[in-house]
């Protein structure tokens, strides 16, 4: 059994790593498109061209199951990537962390979502929780500035509490029910997040709860040892700061490959 898994860049190592944690017997394949990152700032053609070929490539690697680890690709590609891997299964992010926070919200209060620009534009997670959590207030905010800090290295500090405060700041009343973290570089920031929050707000980790699918999908790799590639589209030492800040276990046999 294997699983691929892609995103736009570093940032969907952390959905590897809730992965791995839940499912220590499926071989893991990822695919972080560094050469084209960011996707955030894309047009939705582009994203959903992106999300197609690096799907396709994991496909043609033998995986069997293909995650969509990027948030801005899950919104926008998510249909096109599921019709072109057919019969094989897709996930993607979005509707995974949209679930996870209607089971954790209360009965009031709107639902908050941090994310990058893109994934704000596409309205995804406000279709996804409308589905789940209908007449709710649904809350967005793009955050353009937490992945580069989350990439340089700046998980915590001054800095990265002004801009964390700046983007809050007109978010936390009324008492929001719930948090997502709609971006992949954002579960690093989530202690971090929990301490500017009202006490006891769920913060949903879209890494989490789409390692928490695939958990339930895959009961038997619950044990095991499966192993697990890298690969990036441009070279990984370029990105080696950024992959040991959210992926500690580092550049280990990591691979450049070409899509086309």
């Amino acid at each position: 059994m294997r699983i691929g898994i892609f995103d736009s860049g570093v940032g969907g190592l952390t959905v590897l790593a809730a992965i791995r944690r839940r499912l220590p017997g499926v071989d893991l394949l990822y695919l972080g498109d560094t050469a084209r990152v960011p996707y955030g700032g894309r047009g939705a053609r582009t994203v959903k061209r992106y999300a197609l070929e690096c799907a396709q490539w994991l496909v043609d690697q033998g995986c069997d199951h293909v995650v969509i680890a990027c948030n801005t690709a899950s919104a926008y590609g998510v249909e096109a990537v599921r019709s072109a891997c057919s019969p094989l299964p897709v996930t993607g992010v979005v509707f995974a962390g949209a679930e996870s926070a209607a089971s954790a919200a209360g009965a009031e209060g709107p639902i908050l979502v941090l994310a990058t620009r893109g994934t704000v534009s596409s309205q995804a997670y406000l279709r996804a929780l409308n589905e789940t959590l209908p007449a709710r207030q649904i809350r967005q905010r793009a955050c353009p500035l937490l992945v580069p800090l989350v990439e340089e290295g700046w998980p915590s500090g001054d800095v990265l509490d002004g801009v964390i405060d700046h983007y809050l700041s007109d978010l936390l009343r009324p008492t929001p029910a719930a948090l997502i973290l709609g971006c992949t570089h954002y579960p690093v920031l989530k202690e971090h997040l929990a301490k500017r929050l009202p006490e006891g707000l769920p913060i949903i980790d879209s890494s989490e709860a789409i390692a928490e699918t695939l958990e339930a999908m895959y009961p038997d790799a619950r044990v095991g040892a499966g192993h697990t590639r890298l690969c990036f589209t441009d070279d990984p030492e370029a990105s080696r700061a950024a992959i040991q800040t959210i992926y500690p276990a580092g550049l280990s046999g990591a691979d450049q490959v070409k899509l086309a």
